[in-house]
């Protein structure tokens, strides 16, 4: 794994000032001045064909944070950094894929909810 050339806090705080420069409308020229970090990004979705496979790379800052989804499942993946001071989880902020947003009105009732009126009805 590459490492960082910074610690954490200073990752952080260099991060958190790139999204101030984002929303007040400041967006870099070019690709090479984007806020970014080197990291791997594992897939750890259950009978995805990457479970498991890490891949390195450049990750870039947005205004919601660092995003990244398996390409082959394309659900968030696990993101990982190694800082001068250690190896670092960094928060996925990508949505999961086919799944309601919080906030759509579209929720399922919890299971424990439901009042099963047919017996012969398997709740899965």
């Amino acid at each position: 794994m590459t490492v960082n050339p910074m610690t954490h806090d200073e990752y952080l705080t260099a991060a958190a000032a790139f999204v101030t420069q984002l929303l007040q409308g400041i967006w870099p020229d070019e690709v090479k001045d984007w806020h970014q970090v080197v990291g791997t990004v594992t897939c750890h979705t259950p009978g995805c064909t990457a479970q498991g496979v890490g891949r390195e790379g450049a990750l870039h800052t947005n205004v919601g944070g660092v995003a990244a989804g398996c390409g082959a499942c394309g659900y968030p993946t696990r993101i990982e950094a190694e800082f001068t001071d250690g190896v670092y989880e960094i928060v996925n902020t990508a949505p999961a894929p086919n799944l309601p947003q919080p906030g759509d009105g579209e929720e399922e009732p919890p299971v424990e909810d439901i009042e099963e009126e047919d017996p012969g009805v398997v709740l899965s």
